[in-house]
């Protein structure tokens, strides 16, 4: 069962009422994920337009993820400059922007961190591991 958008009206020092519209966590959630496939992830952007800290994004995430907010966007990003790779001839310096990493030479330091690969060899990798015999006729 989804939730949805509350609406409730709030009244000023001065007297006047304004109507206000409270969005629930999992429409923030959504926001976010888009947030993070357009390429984008400063977080701090992101909760000004929510007025909120980031410390609240970080514990949204982990109540409806059940994992920190930095993993989400390393995994996010991963999967995404992943995909890129293997699927696309983009350049790597492309990918990287892409899929939020910034700068291809970030790009290289955490695919070195996290496959002990630069991203070039890593879309050698995955396209010969997730393609071989996969088309073969028999």
């Amino acid at each position: 069962m989804g939730q949805k958008t509350q609406s409730y009206r709030k009244m000023t020092a001065q007297g006047n009422i304004h109507s206000m519209t409270q969005m629930q966590g999992n429409e923030v959630m959504d926001d976010y994920l888009q947030h993070l496939f357009a390429g984008k992830s400063d977080i701090s952007d992101f909760c000004m337009r929510y007025n909120a800290r980031t410390a609240d994004l970080d514990l949204l995430v982990f109540l409806l993820t059940g994992m920190p907010n930095l993993e989400l966007r390393t995994r996010w990003q991963l999967t995404t400059a992943d995909a890129l790779l293997r699927y696309t001839k983009m350049a790597v310096a492309d990918i990287a922007v892409r899929s939020g990493m910034g700068t291809r030479n970030n790009m290289y330091f955490i695919y070195e961190r996290e496959f002990d690969q630069s991203p070039t060899e890593r879309r050698d990798a995955i396209r010969q591991d997730g393609d071989l015999g996969r088309f073969a006729i028999r």
